[in-house]
Formats: C-alpha cells, structure tokens, sequence
C-alpha cells in the first residue's frame, strides 16, 4: 500500500547528513545491506512465507531510522506507528526522507484498517508486475510531454 505524506524534502541534504555520520553507523549500514540478500531469499523461495518480507520491512526501517533524524520525522513516525498498529507488517519511505511516499506492507485482510489509520495521507493504489516495465502509451507522435513530435518547443 502506498500513501502520499503531502510533501517532499530536498533528498541532497539529508544524504549529506546521513553521510557525514557513517563512520559511526556501520553496525547500521552493514544490517541494512544484508538485508537485501535476505529479501531477495524471501521472494525467492516459494517456500518462504511473502509476510516475512513485511517484518524485513520493519527491521530495515528501524536500522534506516538509526542513521539520522532527518531520515524520518515526528509526523513519518507517528502514520508508520499508526499503520503497525492497524496490522501493517512493515513499510519504507520513497522519496526524500521525512516525506515522499509512505509505502507499507500488509496483509490484505488489513488494507482497509491501514487505509483508516492513514485516512489523512492520500492512498495512492499501484499494482505489481511479474513482467517489468512496459508502456501504457505507446504512439511515436507523442513526446513524454504529449506533445507531437513535429511541435516546436520555444
């Protein structure tokens, strides 16, 4: 499930911040980098159960929040909280931190309680693609600015 927190922050100087303390987070950075083989055995392995992803989800979210303070803030905390708590599994912020997107993990018998937790962020639906990307509009007169390929642009 992802949610639109209402605004973005400038992802340069909050990098900066986080960087200028990894010397002192390597317990931190080495957790969050293994927890990218153990996502991929999750979604990987049949036999894996798909909501020990959520839980990875969360364990990564409580090492990312170690990092810096700019990484998340009191009102990220308080909607992730929020979302756990309405039966949520785990979540990640897109975007710059402290705002972006919230996306979160959980089980569908628990989307409308998340959806209610988080009735004041807008609920943005997506779906997942085996395939991987592929266009929605192909028409070669268009330009990504759905302007013909003839227009002038001054």
């Amino acid at each position: 499930m992802m949610f639109f927190t209402g605004f973005t922050r400038s992802a340069d100087a909050i990098e900066k911040k986080k960087i200028a303390n990894y010397g002192q987070r390597v317990e931190q950075l080495r957790a969050i980098y293994d927890m990218a083989n153990e996502g991929e055995r999750i979604l990987t392995d049949p036999t894996r159960n798909i909501h020990e992803f959520g839980e990875l989800l969360h364990l990564a979210w409580t090492e990312k929040r170690k990092l810096d303070d700019s990484v998340s803030s009191p009102f990220i905390d308080e909607r992730y909280k929020a979302a756990r708590n309405a039966g949520a599994l785990g979540g990640k912020l897109l975007g710059a931190g402290g705002g972006g997107f919230l996306l979160m993990f959980a089980p569908p018998n628990k989307h409308a309680a998340v959806r209610s937790a988080l009735e004041n962020l807008v609920y943005v639906p997506f779906r997942m693609e085996r395939e991987g990307t592929a266009n929605i509009l192909y028409n070669p007169e268009l330009t990504s600015n759905y302007l013909t390929a003839r227009a002038q642009v001054g």
